[in-house]
């Protein structure tokens, strides 16, 4: 898929602007003939307009097609976008309609920072049904706590801001895509597995606007080591509950919807060789492991990275625990800081660090980003 620029910023070029301008110099002209008080030289001024407007065309479409060039030398974004078992979403109807799920419908409100952004209409889980955490924070204070600061960090380190991209691996029903999409101007890859979880973040993505859809590239798939299949187990009650593979309960006795049939594939399967992540969020309840494995060459052209680290979870996988991913992100030269929900302040963490608690971990690559 070839990106342009304007589809990275979808305000960055408007056709309107040119065609304004050309109105405007127009006018201009008109005025300057208003003053002449003669003939001969209001028609001066008239063969004089005849000559410029001519010449302000084609400076409009020489800037066209200069547009044009810098589309086609844009990088690919990505490697693939279907196989024969999936595709990427089409940005038109919510998936999965025939599970005959509800959407209860409620104002998403985005952390701004004290800037206005208007609400948006978000599908949540119906209240009967009792998905206790995202579904129910949002229905009563409007977003989920957890993506509030990422706005800050993805735009905290750039200078422009039209060509930055936002990786989401476990987008659950959309609480972090929408922060970025309604905050940013940035590109947008994320990716969720639960056909059920699908449905909620498509019926809430079909209702943006064709500008903010153009720069969401949603994955119906789980990441992985390697291309393969598996299971999606989600807690009837935590819909952020949704383990691969095998249920894995936060308590004794809690209940799960019935397994689904989900595709995996690997993150450096599918991100171009040569694209550099801005910002990439990873909460996968205990896959993580699995994942970075699968996405090498991607880590070392990743700058910011978001991770859940729950022992319980990672515990629950083959070769994996909480020290693991700790030491595979200090291993690729990453510095690691607690991870701040609500602000930007970050605490960085010691090399070696021992002792690790349940928490949500930034981790930033030297290389390529420098922190004051």
């Amino acid at each position: 898929i070839d990106m342009t620029a304007a589809e990275r910023s979808p305000s960055s070029r408007n056709p309107s602007i040119t065609k304004r301008n050309l109105v405007l110099a127009v006018l201009s002209l008109i005025a300057v003939v208003a003053f002449f008080t003669n003939l001969n030289q209001s028609l001066s001024a008239f063969m004089v307009l005849v000559h410029v407007l001519p010449t302000y065309r084609d400076k409009v479409i020489v800037e066209g097609e200069s547009s044009h060039q810098l589309r086609s030398s844009i990088p690919e974004l990505l490697k693939v976008t279907n196989t024969d078992h999936w595709q990427v979403w089409d940005r038109q109807e919510p998936l999965h309609e025939n599970l005959n799920l509800t959407c209860s419908w409620v104002d998403f409100r985005p952390a701004t920072g004290g800037q206005h952004v208007a609400a948006r209409p978000m599908c949540v889980v119906p209240q009967q049904e009792n998905d206790k955490w995202v579904s129910e924070d949002i229905r009563s204070k409007g977003r989920w706590w957890e993506c509030d600061s990422i706005t800050s960090l993805i735009l905290g380190q750039e200078q422009s801001h039209s060509s930055l991209l936002y990786v989401d691996i476990g987008a659950n029903i959309g609480s972090c895509v929408m922060q970025v999409i309604t905050t940013t101007n940035a590109m947008i890859v994320a990716f969720e597995p639960d056909p059920r979880n699908q449905f909620y973040l498509t019926s809430t993505l079909a209702k943006l606007s064709s500008d903010e859809k153009e720069r969401i590239h949603l994955f119906p798939i789980a990441l992985g080591q390697e291309r393969g299949n598996s299971t999606i187990h989600v807690a009837k009650h935590n819909r952020g509950n949704a383990v691969v593979g095998h249920p894995v309960p936060d308590f004794p006795g809690q209940e799960f919807l019935s397994p689904m049939h989900i595709h995996i594939e690997s993150l450096d399967d599918i991100i171009a060789d040569n694209v550099m992540i801005d910002f990439l969020k990873m909460d996968a309840q205990g896959f993580e492991c699995h994942i970075l494995r699968g996405m090498p060459r991607t880590l070392n052209r990743t700058k910011q990275i978001w991770y859940e680290l729950e022992h319980l979870f990672l515990d629950a996988q083959e070769n994996c625990s909480g020290a693991i991913l700790w030491n595979m992100f200090e291993n690729a030269g990453f510095l690691q800081f607690h991870y701040p929900h609500r602000t930007a302040s970050l605490k960085e963490l010691p090399k070696g660090k021992s002792g690790i608690t349940d928490t949500n971990f930034y981790a930033s690559n030297p290389q390529l980003i420098h922190r004051k």
